[in-house]
């Protein structure tokens, strides 16, 4: 994985350039998928759920490749696993990084897309 071609542009926009539209890109770059442009999430009986709109599967450890999920009490954060303990992801304040993955963060294995 060449991750300096990620940190190029790290402008943060909302909506255009944000960490959902980052995902959909390393996506893209590293596993041949095409990510939904909304992928929605739901809360029942407050356990977080990826809908039908993307075949999954939710794992109990993250997985190099897979989707990483992190819900905060003002929103929802996505990006990409770069090995079980980092995550490549666009933030507003910082743009571009890698962080290590969030112990409360959830993991999801793209199967295939629903294009």
């Amino acid at each position: 994985m060449d991750y300096l071609k990620y940190f190029k542009n790290d402008r943060y926009e909302l909506g255009k350039l944000d960490c959902w539209a980052f995902t959909q890109y390393v996506f893209k770059e590293e596993e041949n998928v095409n990510l939904p442009d909304v992928l929605i999430f739901d809360d029942p009986e407050n356990e977080s759920r990826l809908k039908a709109n993307v075949e999954h599967k939710q794992l109990s450890v993250p997985e190099k490749g897979c989707l990483v999920f992190v819900r905060t009490r003002q929103y929802g954060h996505t990006g990409y696993a770069i090995s079980e303990k980092e995550y490549i992801h666009k933030t507003i304040a910082q743009g571009v990084k890698i962080s290590a993955i969030p112990k409360t963060a959830e993991f999801f294995k793209i199967i295939k897309t629903n294009d």
